[in-house]
């Protein structure tokens, strides 16, 4: 509030008025003609911080900004405390190494060699096969098994997830990603490869007629699993969620982008090593990482949006510094770039 300026009595006669005085009045007194000057007094303009126009206010108004600042503060803290990033890196760079591993060796590689493959590389952007008389079946069994085995992780780490929760912040949270990242991955190879010419199940359909309907199909699946798969993971995520509305959109973010940023880097390095060429960094390594895990972006204003529901915990899971944590995503981020990066061979 704007204190009134102050305000000038009207001086009552009688008073003497001297040569010289101009824009003086005197001033009545006992024994003495003392004056004062007269001037233009403009208002003050208040502000919150000065000391001149807080003099006399109440200070309940002051102390109130005061605990808002403080609470403010102690929440910033406390969001920034709750999570260790270099543990959140750490977890990402094993869900994305164990993904890859999953996908191109246990996925495409294996359903080769058990097809009655002889030779094959497998590395962190491709699973490169040699036909060796295999029929068109065959082929599209391989080509279809590395998405299928990210569906089926996805699935059993949502079962996982929802059984055992009472284990720690930091496994559960593993749990999570590994769960979103692999069904994410799984619904974008469906739905954007096949849209531009390339990926697994584009040499799914080749030789399938119409191939037109087979490939605007698989895009369509592609599309409503892919939100699909992000429905589940945003409710899923509740329970690394604050009841506190200031704190879900940091929280939120933190959580999703940390990962999403990791493993985008993670593969693209990688990439640079791979056997075949620079155009896997661009189509496998980036499209796969940044593309396919795009929902991890996306997701975290909605999670931030969210009402909390029964699952979100009254006091918000914290994922401090671990070091175990940190040594396995050292030991999985050399694996990845050193090993799967050129690849291995398997095979005569």
């Amino acid at each position: 509030m704007v204190p009134p300026p102050p305000q000038i009595s009207r001086l009552s006669p009688p008073f003497r008025r001297e040569r010289g005085d101009r824009g003086k009045v005197p001033r009545k007194g006992i024994g003495s003609e003392a004056t004062i000057n007269i001037g233009i007094v403009l208002p003050h303009q208040f502000h919150s911080g000065c000391r001149k126009c807080t003099q006399g206010i109440p200070t309940l108004g002051r102390d109130k900004q005061r605990s808002q600042y403080a609470q403010t503060s102690s929440t910033k803290s406390r969001r920034i405390s709750s999570f260790d990033i270099l543990t959140l890196i750490a977890i990402a760079i094993c869900v994305y190494t164990l993904a890859d591993i999953f996908h191109e060796g246990l996925g495409h590689g294996l359903a080769y060699i058990l097809l009655g493959g002889k030779t094959v590389n497998i590395s962190s952007t491709a699973c490169d096969c040699v036909a060796d008389g295999l029929s068109h079946a065959a082929l599209r069994v391989v080509a279809a098994a590395g998405p299928m085995m990210n569906l089926a992780l996805s699935l059993v780490f949502w079962i996982v997830l929802r059984t055992f929760r009472k284990l720690a912040g930091s496994i559960r949270y593993f749990f999570w990603l590994f769960m979103t990242v692999n069904g994410l991955l799984f619904a974008g190879y469906l739905a954007v490869p096949t849209l531009f010419g390339f990926g697994d199940w584009f040499d799914f359909i080749q030789g399938l007629s119409p191939e037109w309907l087979w490939r605007l199909s698989l895009i369509i699946i592609g599309i409503v699993l892919y939100f699909g798969a992000a429905y589940v993971a945003v409710h899923e995520f509740e329970f690394l969620q604050s009841r506190n509305p200031s704190e879900r959109r940091g929280r939120a973010w933190t959580l999703n982008l940390v990962p999403y940023l990791t493993g985008g880097i993670a593969f693209c390095i990688s990439g640079l090593f791979n056997p075949v060429g620079p155009i896997l960094i661009l189509i496998s390594a980036a499209a796969a990482s940044f593309g396919g895990a795009s929902g991890l972006v996306w997701m975290s204003p909605w999670s931030a949006g969210k009402a909390p529901d029964a699952t979100t915990p009254p006091s918000p899971i914290t994922i401090q510094r671990n070091w175990g944590w940190i040594v396995i995503g050292l030991i999985a981020l050399i694996f990845l770039i050193f090993v799967l990066g050129p690849g291995v061979t398997f095979g005569k």
